[in-house]
């Protein structure tokens, strides 16, 4: 069995994310989520899914440099639309939106 420091996994991944036009931060997120997930064993997301990423990156069914943008927010709640970005990135930018401050609406976790 060969063993290969996950860092170096994730610079090899990130750089093959980024050849395919994936903006450097979004590349080398989806890699770190790529990684972990063949770690833990979660195949949908695991190492053996990069080469299809990637070639979805490259027909357009994934758009490397879409960034996710609000619709709309109501209160404590917003809606995203992901523009047909890489979903992890999207994911990870809405798990991100979560720990803002929230709004002055009376809710809280």
């Amino acid at each position: 069995m060969m063993r290969i420091p996950s860092t170096e996994l994730d610079d090899t991944i990130a750089r093959a994310f980024e050849r395919a036009d994936m903006p450097t931060p979004a590349a080398a997120a989806a890699a770190r989520v790529h990684v972990e997930s063949s770690a833990d064993g979660v195949a949908s997301h695991d190492l053996g899914r990069v080469a299809a990423f990637v070639s979805m990156q490259r027909a357009g069914t994934i758009r490397s440099d879409a960034a996710p943008r609000r619709v709309r927010a109501s209160g404590g709640l917003e809606v995203c639309d992901g523009r047909l970005g890489a979903g992890v990135v999207n994911a990870l930018h809405a798990t991100d939106r979560t720990a803002d401050p929230p709004p002055r609406t009376g809710s809280a976790w």
